[in-house]
């Protein structure tokens, strides 16, 4: 008992503090699992935006491709956060080797993330330069944006992964290095 004296427990703060010990000590849930979630979404919404589905009332258009290439980043690279927390975890002996991470590295080396990052960065230079092409076949002349963006923004979105991909197995494979 307390005896009358007032609670010195904050409520917000503490709550918070928990919450956050959570969080940091569950990759899982704070990158993996929203990782994936988005980077489906915006995969699928891409799809469908691409191909210009209709939902309902709406169109899916050049915005809603332009918002599903944010959210298919921002996943991507919350997967690789979480992988980065696992492998730390893992090297550093905080955490046992799971089923997820052992998965990973089997399938994992940074010489195929490089090869599978370039095939991508290409396709994606191949849908920019097909817009460019066009564009200089016609003289340079303004642009139908309803059309040239249905390309040029996957093109982006594929470079940009790509660049991503790679960096991020640069970064995987630092701290996968066993120190001697």
């Amino acid at each position: 008992g307390r005896n009358g004296r007032p609670s010195h427990l904050r409520t917000f703060r503490d709550g918070w503090f928990t919450l956050r010990l959570f969080l940091l000590c569950s990759p899982d849930w704070l990158f993996l699992l929203p990782g994936i979630v988005l980077a489906l979404f915006g995969l699928l919404g891409g799809v469908l935006s691409y191909s210009a589905v209709h939902v309902g009332p709406a169109t899916l258009g050049v915005h809603s491709l332009l918002v599903s290439s944010l959210l298919l980043m921002i996943g991507t690279q919350c997967c690789f956060l979480g992988i980065f927390a696992h492998t730390f975890a893992l090297v550093s002996g905080l955490r046992p080797a799971g089923s997820f991470i052992v998965g990973f590295y089997r399938f994992f080396n940074l010489e195929r993330a490089l090869a599978g990052a370039a095939v991508v960065s290409l396709f994606g230079l191949y849908l920019i330069a097909g817009v460019f092409l066009k564009w200089r076949a016609e003289g340079f002349g303004p642009l139908v944006y309803e059309h040239t963006l249905r390309s040029v923004i996957p093109g982006v979105t594929l470079v940009a992964l790509s660049a991503q991909v790679a960096f991020s197995s640069f970064m995987v494979s630092i701290l996968s290095l066993e120190s001697k």
